[in-house]
């Protein structure tokens, strides 16, 4: 079994109550847990002390300081699995790469956004080649507004780093395409905090490596009489049909019909992690692959800055 430490809870932090093939979860820190079979530490420093510990799943308080936990973790010989963003800057993130692989730790984020239904099923159709070669994406990820949000965006990263990564890993997961270059515009309009700093809706327009183009909207501005906690939408062109999703529905359009495909369910991306650990299956993506959403989104909070001018993505 993989012991599983848990690390914060300003995020999508695991239950400490896990059920998950190979793995359970051993010891918390800063977590307020009730369990005899499991250890709550005072410091993060005591629960990497613990030999039980191989794993640490990070929802560190802040996320603009993420990356110190992250680091102190890999220096501690844990596999580390880590809220989105990982951190917030190009160099760190390339260092904590380096460090992982220097500490022959694995170096994971919480990106399981591209193997949820119905986008784990959308992957395997761009493979087969059905759409040709792909010119356009448009992806909107819709969120409501709370005041539980934070006003300051190095808490959770803000809406470009929080939500925008999810529309980014759809991009860039799904068709194995690379954004080059981004280009963002954000606002406030709509934030009842007129003192804040909390972005309602922001959007983005990015080049691909293949050539092709891409847009993401993301915004605060879901209702809850939306009956869903995201309004969603996923297109992406291609020279010979187009795919949309629609609710759990995958629909593929070319010049003679709409076919729709199903999504099997899928299994908890902190599965996939775990059974990489026990060498079970390949990780998901090479870590440059699976950070590259970071980097996109890195870069569009700084076109977002300097009033939408377009910004190279690094490649790690």
């Amino acid at each position: 079994m993989i012991g599983i430490g848990l690390f914060g809870q300003n995020g999508h932090q695991l239950p400490h109550d896990l059920v998950v093939r190979g793995g359970h979860v051993v010891a918390t820190c800063d977590i307020s847990t009730q369990s005899d079979d499991i250890v709550d530490y005072p410091s993060f420093t005591e629960l990497l002390a613990d030999p039980a510990v191989q794993l640490v799943s990070i929802c560190a308080p802040r996320r603009d300081q993420q990356g110190l936990f992250v680091q102190q973790a890999l220096r501690a010989g844990k596999h580390v699995y880590a809220e989105k963003p990982c951190v917030m800057r190009h160099d760190e993130l390339d260092m904590l790469i380096t460090l992982a692989s220097q500490q022959q730790c694995y170096l994971f984020e919480m990106a399981g956004t591209a193997f949820e239904a119905p986008y784990a099923a959308v992957a395997p159709l761009i493979a087969s080649g059905i759409l040709g070669a792909i010119g356009q994406i448009v992806v909107r990820k819709s969120y409501p507004y709370a005041d539980w949000r934070p006003q300051d965006e190095g808490i959770d990263g803000g809406l470009i780093m929080q939500s925008g990564i999810h529309a980014v890993r759809l991009i860039t997961h799904l068709t194995n395409l690379r954004i080059v270059a981004i280009s963002a515009v954000e606002h406030q309009i709509g934030n009842p905090v007129a003192s804040g700093d909390l972005q309602m809706a922001v959007g983005m327009l990015a080049r691909l490596d293949n050539g092709g183009s891409a847009s993401i909207y993301a915004n605060y501005y879901n209702q809850r009489g939306n009956n869903t906690w995201g309004d969603d939408e996923l297109r992406i062109y291609g020279s010979n049909a187009f795919l949309y999703t629609v609710g759990s529905k995958i629909h593929v359009v070319d010049a003679h019909q709409t076919r729709q495909f199903d999504c099997a369910p899928q299994p908890a991306y902190i599965q996939r992690i775990i059974d990489v650990l026990h060498n079970n299956m390949p990780r998901p993506f090479d870590i440059a692959t699976e950070i590259h959403p970071t980097h996109v989104v890195i870069a569009a909070k700084q076109s977002a800055l300097h009033a939408g001018m377009w910004v190279s993505v690094p490649v790690s």
